[in-house]
């Protein structure tokens, strides 16, 4: 077994067998054996180019919206990004923090 299939293995542990699931996993193979490839042929050795090669595509949650296995992950495939929370300034964290004393 290479570096890579046991890479994937990893990635893919934690969520249960599917056929689209193990389609995501062959595709996401080849596309990670032709970069590997690529590096190669560019002048890297097979130990930095798998490394490289694992760093680019990173997990699995960042490249399912392109193998579009999102709602395999359990993740709506649209569902927009909560706005960021609003900062907490002084004042109000003072006030959180009496309201929490006051209250015990």
């Amino acid at each position: 077994m290479n570096v890579i299939d046991s890479y994937l293995d990893t990635l893919f542990a934690p969520y249960p067998t599917s056929t689209r699931l193990r389609e995501a996993r062959t595709e996401l193979r080849a596309m990670m054996e032709d970069k590997q490839q690529g590096l190669i042929e560019d002048g890297l050795t097979e130990s930095q180019a798998v490394g490289q090669v694992i760093a680019e595509f990173g997990t699995l949650e960042e490249v399912a919206p392109v193998l579009g296995i999102d709602a395999e992950l359990g993740r709506a495939a649209a569902a927009p990004a909560a706005p960021p929370a609003a900062p907490l300034d002084l004042d109000r964290a003072r006030a959180y923090v009496s309201a929490v004393r006051g209250s015990q």
